[in-house]
């Protein structure tokens, strides 16, 4: 039934007064509103007042437009469906924060297996090539550290350095005198900076407050992602059910994984709760051990790194080597708008240049001077292109033609017509015979350059061409298109040959190296990519500061790459090492063309400022260049597999914990040695670093140990997506700190993990079934039935044991098997942590009174076995060494009738406020 007019006239005016209303509440009175009186104007008060703080956060983590929105809708949509259960209303900032946090995450492990998966030709050895800067190098850190601050610490930073609030409405928006929210302002900021210092980032409070209010401050919520937002709020309000119809199944399936993890999370509360009060029968009950456990403690566990180490090899100091910037020679003006495009003659004597204004023009390059201005084009002129013998001058043009010029008299030789959108590109083949063009009307034509004529149209790509290159032999074409895609084409049939996939933007760019074996490419995302056009496969990513890169072209030599970017700035690459050698400075608008003379002594660039500037390149020595060869000793990790090379003998793991102990390295240079640590690098004492390591790529040689599930096995064996535990060993150059080679010594492959509660037990069957959640199934929480193993271990609160000692309700994890997803290899039963602040201890009968933070229990009496391992501040000691006012975290026995502590971790004393 259609909605009265004068209801929905109503209705809006009630809007439009809420939203007035709502920006002098405070959030727990717009969520009451929500909660109470169906207020769909009070969602998007919340929407609009933390909108920006939330979009921030996804942008952070995502570093991706469109993933970093899908987890922002995501953020709200969980928050529809959990908004009953926000305990703390006063902090829902917080909340909200933690959410968007956890979502970002959950898609950025969604993305990467994604990108896995729809990969073809993707690279299997990418290397990133970072700048220094310290606030940049801490932005990736502070939403992790942030996030692991205590809630009273993390709100007042969220409202006043990331929502901009001053510290009177965010003390108003807390209940708080405005006192305390300065002193607790002030201590959240110490204490970020302290946790960032762990990282290598040295900052004041001060200063981590200034960068976080300048650089992570929230930027403003596209209008269309607010609308769509509240539009999903309005029918949930109103009960309707099609919300599927307006959000994208990616969301959806988003939010569903996160409410599964958090539903997840406070089942294993509930579960440590029930234990600590002696309610072991817990019907259903569910345990997940917490995710990100230190890795230093999981090390010690399971004993990755030997304690013996190698020596090391070469041991010389390393030497950077020098190079000398190349210098402004010249700045030849005479366009009146941008310049597109410029292009050097085949004897480097003259250049060419294509601008907005209609024109070409033809300069001196000795002199500088104007030779000729081409004018016959009734549109913006995109691309010029000599002829091999330098008589023809090819342009290309917004009015959907191409004008070959007499290059001796400046006379149009012909026009050629065919394309139906703005030609974007035009390239001469290495015979002269044939003209390639791109245009945005998504193909390529091939001309005959005698007659005019049009010989082929090469169709493929699903947006507009940007750039299209020939081969040295003439034989294929590379082209790039807004799709994000390289194709390449065989010239002699038309037909496509390879699509190589990778960049998350628009293809700007595509030039084939002097050698002819590699395939350079740039894109809006500001990449450029390396690609081995004899395999198809990409070989490195060189990234500089974010920004698009329009063009790339190569030095004659092969040995510099330079690229253009939007950023007013020229790139130059060291092929060899894919560093960044140099960035060269001076127009004052986005650069759009890069050229080097056929003698490589000379570099024209184009730009958005009307002019074009010569740049003297200096000769390279070709001398032995200053290295140092050293060896990683060991690195060792819990990888998990995401491509094979069966051809290469190369593997691919992505998103793992990693350690490492180096030798007669600086600590200083770590972090640049090693740029596919994108993350949580900690460095230390004696060298060794922790980490995070992303697309890691390691050769197999046949001396590599390779395993699956304890047993022997070969590299055909090997399966994508099974976690793996490597050893690696990564011998490395250095050579401006980057690593350039790196294998494998070991590779054992296991299953995953699951945890669960145990509902039933078969010995006869051999089977155990657990109530839990799997990753594969779209329900939340499910029953699954498991073969236990012949030669299956099974350990019960730390000690060995048989399958007939466990017990229903116990709370287990179980490792499965690589292969056989339903067979059970080990079985390890522990009860939950606890953690909690101590009350009065008992140590005669061996009892401790404990309080649980944010819950409405009293103090808890816990009995503690008389094994019972005791460590304060990592030193062993004895139970009457615990003193009240400590926070202690509590190991609980795995049996589910005993509220039995085998376990206690003390700290320091719990601070009053």
């Amino acid at each position: 039934m259609a909605t009265p007019p004068m209801s929905r006239v109503v209705r809006h005016l009630r809007r439009v007064a809420f939203l007035q209303e709502g920006e002098r509440l405070k959030d727990e009175q717009l969520l009451e509103s929500f909660l109470v009186r169906r207020e769909d104007a009070a969602f998007e008060a919340l929407v609009r007042r933390h909108g920006p703080m939330i979009l921030g956060v996804c942008r952070r983590v995502l570093q991706d437009r469109h993933d970093a929105e899908d987890a922002f809708q995501a953020t709200f949509l969980i928050f529809l469906r959990k908004a009953q259960d926000i305990a703390k209303r006063k902090s829902l900032a917080s909340w909200l924060y933690e959410v968007a946090h956890r979502t970002a995450l959950h898609a950025r492990k969604s993305a990467a297996r994604r990108r896995a998966k729809e990969r073809q030709v993707e690279a299997m050895a990418q290397k990133q090539v970072t700048r220094d800067d310290a606030i940049q190098d801490m932005l990736p850190l502070l939403d992790q550290e942030l996030s692991r601050l205590p809630d009273k610490y993390r709100v007042p930073i969220i409202l006043c350095d990331l929502e901009g609030k001053t510290r009177k409405k965010a003390a108003e928006q807390l209940g708080l005198p405005e006192e305390t929210l300065s002193t607790r302002l002030a201590r959240a900021r110490a204490m970020l900076a302290k946790r960032l210092a762990r990282h290598g980032t040295t900052l004041s409070g001060t200063a981590v407050a200034l960068a976080v209010s300048q650089n992570m401050a929230s930027a403003s919520v596209p209008p269309s992602l607010v609308s769509s937002t509240v539009k999903i709020g309005a029918l949930v309000v109103a009960g309707k059910t099609g919300v599927a119809g307006v959000i994208s199944a990616k969301v959806l399936a988003l939010t569903e994984g996160v409410v599964r993890m958090m539903l997840l999370t406070k089942l294993k509360t509930m579960v440590a709760v029930m234990v600590l009060v002696g309610m072991g029968a817990f019907g259903g009950g569910v345990l997940v051990q917490q995710a990100a456990r230190t890795f230093a403690a999981d090390e010690v566990n399971q004993g990755a790194i030997p304690a013996k180490s190698e020596k090391a090899v070469g041991d010389l100091p390393v030497q950077e080597p020098k190079l000398e910037k190349p210098k402004l020679r010249a700045t030849l003006m005479g366009h009146n708008l941008a310049v597109i495009r410029v292009a050097y003659s085949p004897d480097g004597k003259t250049l060419a240049s294509a601008s907005h204004d209609k024109t070409i023009k033809l300069w001196d390059v000795t002199t500088g001077q104007e030779k000729a201005t081409l004018k016959g084009h009734a549109d913006k002129v995109y691309s010029v292109a000599y002829s091999p013998d330098a008589r023809t001058l090819a342009s290309a043009s917004e009015d959907k033609t191409i004008i070959f010029w007499d290059v001796a008299t400046g006379e149009k030789k012909a026009t050629l017509k065919g394309h139906t959108e703005m030609v974007n590109d035009v390239v001469f083949s290495p015979d002269g015979k044939t003209l390639a063009s791109a245009s945005k009307d998504k193909t390529i034509k091939v001309w005959d350059v005698a007659t005019g004529e049009e010989n082929a149209t090469l169709k493929g790509h699903t947006d507009r061409l940007s750039s299209v290159k020939y081969s040295l032999d003439g034989k294929t074409l590379a082209s790039g298109s807004w799709d994000q895609t390289i194709k390449v084409w065989n010239v002699g049939t038309g037909q496509e040959m390879a699509t190589l996939k990778g960049h998350t933007g628009g293809v700007t760019s595509v030039a084939y190296s002097p050698g002819g074996k590699t395939l350079a490419s740039a894109s809006w995302d500001g990449t450029v990519k390396l690609w081995d056009l004899a395999t198809s496969r990409g070989k490195y990513t060189l990234k500089g500061p974010p920004q698009m890169v329009a063009r790339v072209a190569y030095s004659p030599d092969g040995k510099t790459l330079a690229s253009a970017s939007i950023q007013e700035t020229i790139n130059l690459w060291d092929v060899a090492t894919c560093s960044e050698k140099t960035i060269l400075k001076g127009h004052t608008g986005s650069v759009y063309s890069v050229a080097y003379s056929p003698d490589g002594r000379t570099l024209a660039s184009a730009s958005e400022d009307k002019t074009i500037k010569l740049w003297e390149v200096p000769a390279t020595a070709d001398g032995p260049e200053t290295k140092t060869k050293t060896r990683i000793e060991k690195w060792s990790g819990e990888l998990e597999l995401q491509g094979i090379d069966f051809d290469n003998q190369t593997i691919r793991v992505i998103e793992g914990k990693v350690r490492g102990t180096f030798k007669d390295l600086p600590e200083s240079q770590m972090s640049s040695l090693f740029p596919d640590l994108l993350s949580g690098i900690s460095v230390g004492k004696g060298h060794v670093l922790y980490g995070w390591a992303y697309d890691l790529d390691l050769s197999v040689e046949p001396t590599t140990k390779i395993t699956i599930d304890g047993k022997e096995a070969q590299f055909a064996d090997l399966q994508p997506d099974h976690p793996v535990w490597v050893k690696v060993e990564r011998e490395i150059e250095v050579v401006g700190w980057k690593i350039i080679s790196g294998r494998a010594i070991r590779i054992d492959t296991i299953g995953r993990k699951v945890e669960g509660v145990v509902h039933a037990i078969n010995a006869t069957k051999n089977t155990i079934t657990t109530i839990g959640a799997d990753d594969d199934a779209k329900d939340n929480i499910m029953q699954t039935a498991y073969t236990l193993a012949k030669d299956a271990g099974v350990v019960i609160n730390g000690k060995k044991a048989k399958f007939a000692d466990l017990r229903t309700q116990m709370l287990v994890s179980l490792q499965i098997s690589a292969v056989r997803k339903a067979l059970v290899l080990g079985i390890t039963a522990m009860g939950p942590t606890v953690e909690g602040i101590i009350k009065s201890v008992d140590s005669e009968k061996n009892t401790l009174s404990v309080s649980i933070p944010n819950t409405h229990l009293t103090a808890q009496s816990v009995t503690v076995d008389k094994d019972a391992k005791v460590l304060i501040d990592g030193m062993l000691g004895k139970l009457l060494d615990l003193k009240a006012g400590m926070r202690v975290t509590l190991q609980m026995s795995a049996e589910p009738d005993q509220s039995l502590v085998i376990g206690i971790t003390a700290g320091k004393a719990a601070k009053k406020e």
